[in-house]
């Protein structure tokens, strides 16, 4: 026999699981109604929602700091403290009329979370007030945030602001959560998983087509192309599934001052302090050049950096996996 089950026998209609939080909490749809069971405290639901109107469609958000629900309907996102009343301890609501409210991230310790609407962010830090720490605008209707989420380590709301409409260079935003003043200002826009290095000295992403760095004391920037891959499917092919990734990556030496490009045609070494690429590396058996001497393939596969950083190693283009194959050493740091 089960020790529980959920939802309880007093819950009467059809059920939908929802979601598993944090392998404590479980919610279930009955009927539209929402409701919510802590494993830790038994069969009684610890949450309950009915939608305001028959029309409404409620959904289930997530579960902050194992505290606050947030609940999505009528275009509102509805924060619920399980600690308070059934009612909600606040609404967040847009100023601009049918125009819906939505998650976008929260911090590590979820202190904060980050709502969206059509013309701005907000942040909020649910227990202690129902106003928004900080909100940041769009500089116009035509502005996109293509990137805004939280860099977790850092305590930073990381913001792209895209305009390519009234043709405007991207920039990328730092905030302080707790202050919302405006720490650091890129000329750069980056992917999703932007971050910096351990030093705090470059600011780095990775995305599809190339790998952008920018070092914070110096100012500069260094934008690596990479080698995509692309398949696509037609619409009626079994079996096909559509890819697009990157075939090539990137390295930092153990003093994160030199990017390594390898895995594609050409493996080189870049300057992090310059911004320029200071070194080509190919194999000389098997390095391919064009008509005019100029290298098309450096003959080189799987690579990496040496444990001090001071050498590259690099395989052959059999592969990582071959049995026979020659891996070969450059000194590019000292």
């Amino acid at each position: 026999m089960p020790k529980l089950e959920f939802p309880d026998k007093s819950q009467i209609g059809e059920s939908k699981l929802i979601d598993i939080v944090e392998n404590r909490f479980v919610f279930f749809s009955i009927n539209k109604k929402l409701i919510g069971y802590d494993i830790e405290k038994g069969e009684k639901p610890i949450f309950e929602f009915l939608p305001s109107n028959e029309k409404s469609n409620p959904k289930f958000v997530k579960v902050i700091a194992s505290q606050f629900v947030l609940i999505s309907e009528n275009k509102k996102l509805l924060v619920f403290d399980l600690l308070g009343s059934k009612t909600p301890k606040f609404e967040i609501v847009s100023n601009k009329i049918n125009d819906s409210v939505n998650y976008v991230d929260s911090s590590k310790d979820e202190r904060f979370i980050v709502v969206e609407d059509d013309t701005k962010l907000s942040v909020f830090e649910p227990a202690r007030s129902e106003k928004p720490v900080f909100e940041i605008a769009r500089d116009s209707e035509k502005e996109r945030f293509p990137v805004r989420s939280v860099l977790q380590n850092e305590k930073y709301l990381v913001v792209v602001r895209a305009n390519r409409s009234e043709k405007k260079p991207e920039r990328t935003e730092f905030y302080n959560l707790e202050t919302g003043k405006l720490a650091l200002n890129v000329p750069l826009g980056f992917g999703d998983d932007v971050k910096f290095t351990a030093d705090k000295t470059i600011i780095m992403s990775e995305e599809l087509g190339e790998a952008s760095f920018w070092n914070v004391s110096l100012q500069k920037q260094l934008v690596i192309p990479l080698e995509v891959y692309s398949k696509s499917c037609e619409a009626d092919e079994i079996g096909c599934q559509s890819q697009t990734y990157n075939t090539e990556s990137v390295a930092l030496s153990r003093n994160q001052r030199l990017a390594l490009r390898f895995g594609g045609k050409i493996t080189a070494v870049y300057s992090l302090e310059s911004g320029i690429e200071i070194t080509t590396l190919v194999s000389p058996s098997t390095a391919k050049y064009d008509k005019k001497n100029q290298l098309k393939n450096s003959g080189l596969g799987f690579a990496g950096w040496s444990p001090d950083g001071k050498y590259v190693f690099a395989f052959d283009q059999k592969g990582f996996w071959q049995n026979r194959q020659t891996v070969s050493f450059w000194e590019v740091a000292k």
